[in-house]
């Protein structure tokens, strides 16, 4: 392949984890892709040798997610080009922020944005499980996107956008209180058998939905 190339592959139940990964080349006609992957030495997730450079190998890949009704995309990177103004990549990410807050649905069987508050704080007051351990893990990995929330302060800041700074350091907060009130350190399991203990949980998870939208009308 000429360009490295990035491939995600979403699906409506479980993200098969080596689906996402940098392509470096590839072999047989295609029909084997060469890449990194975080996952690649975990046994459980991927049991193809390895190429001898070190490089995961990924089979059939065009068998699995791109051929099941399940949404893949492959990024093709060029290589340098020209950096854009900066009022062209603030315009550019605002645009894009404003349209992960509101776009319900962007990969089939996900929510997204003020959605997938709702939808989380629905699944945790209404849904039933056996185990805890799949419902907790599942919080810690919601929760780390939640955290990442407080990058937008000094993005908004550092551009003169202090009313949205303000809005996201609120947000930040709120963020940072999931985790007070969900320990994310496997300690807290049995607070997902009662719905009353997470009720506290998910009036945080709405008051962020609700300062989001509040936000999304400042986004340009």
């Amino acid at each position: 392949m000429r360009h490295p190339r990035s491939r995600t592959c979403s699906a409506p139940s479980r993200a098969i984890p080596s689906d996402a990964f940098v392509i470096s080349g590839y072999g047989n006609d295609g029909d084997v892709l060469l890449g990194y992957s975080p996952f690649m030495d975990v046994q459980d997730d991927h049991r193809e040798a390895p190429d001898d450079t070190g490089y995961l190998r990924k089979s059939g890949w065009h068998d699995g997610c791109f051929a099941s009704g399940y949404t893949g995309r492959i990024l093709v990177i060029e290589g340098p080009a020209e950096k854009p103004p900066r009022e062209t990549i603030v315009a550019e990410t605002e645009r894009l922020a404003k349209r992960l807050i509101l776009e319900e649905v962007m990969v089939p069987g996900q929510y997204n944005g003020l959605a997938a508050h709702s939808a989380l704080a629905n699944a945790l007051l209404a849904y039933t499980w056996d185990g805890t351990f799949e419902p907790y893990l599942n919080v810690m990995c919601n929760y780390k996107q939640h955290l990442d929330r407080q990058y937008a302060v000094t993005f908004f800041r550092n551009n003169g956008k202090e009313e949205l700074a303000k809005r996201y350091e609120e947000i930040a907060a709120l963020c940072r209180r999931l985790g007070d009130l969900i320990p994310q350190d496997f300690t807290a399991g049995e607070l997902l058998k009662t719905k009353r203990d997470l009720e506290p949980y998910t009036q945080v998870l709405l008051q962020i939905r609700d300062r989001e939208r509040e936000a999304a009308t400042l986004l340009d």
